[in-house]
C-alpha cells in the first residue's frame, strides 16, 4: 500500500508536468517554424490529453486492490497508453518535417544568393576584362 500510493503521488507530480511541457514544446516549435494549421496544433495537445487520462487510469489501478480491477479499466488505460504515444509520435515528426522544411528553405537561399553573386562576380570580371582590353586597345 505504501509503494502504491508513492507511485500515485509521483504520477500527480512528475507526470503532470510531463505532457504539459512535452505539449508546451511541440507548440513553440510549430510557431518558430511557421505552422498555420489549426488541426496540427491539435496533435501534442491531444497527446497530453490522453498522457493525463492515461495517469488517472493508472493510479486508479493501483489504488484498487487486484480483484476490483475490471477489464474496462486495463483496457482503457492500455487505449490510453497507445492513443498518447501516436499523437507524440505525430507531433515529432511534424517538428522533424518542420525543421527539415526550414533547412531546406535556409539552403535554397544560401543557394540563390551564392548563384546570385557569382554571376554577379562574373559580370564585374567581364566588364573589368573588357574596360582593360579596350584600355590597352587604345595605348
Amino acid at each position: 500500500p505504501e509503494g502504491r500510493l508513492a507511485y500515485i503521488i509521483s504520477t500527480f507530480t512528475l507526470d503532470l508536468i510531463f505532457p504539459i511541457l512535452l505539449a508546451t514544446f511541440a507548440l513553440g516549435f510549430y510557431a518558430k517554424f511557421g505552422i498555420q494549421s489549426d488541426l496540427i496544433y491539435l496533435f501534442p495537445i491531444l497527446g497530453a490529453g490522453f498522457d493525463l487520462l492515461q495517469n488517472i487510469q493508472t493510479s486508479l489501478i493501483m489504488s484498487a486492490e487486484v480483484n476490483e480491477i475490471t477489464n474496462m479499466q486495463v483496457m482503457l488505460a492500455s487505449y490510453t497508453n497507445q492513443a498518447k504515444y501516436i499523437f507524440y509520435y505525430i507531433s515529432f515528426a511534424l517538428i522533424i518535417f518542420g525543421f527539415l522544411r526550414k533547412l531546406i528553405i535556409k539552403m535554397e537561399k544560401i543557394f540563390f544568393l551564392s548563384n546570385r553573386n557569382s554571376e554577379k562576380m562574373l559580370k564585374t570580371k567581364k566588364e573589368i576584362l573588357k574596360t582593360f582590353k579596350s584600355f590597352n586597345g587604345r595605348t
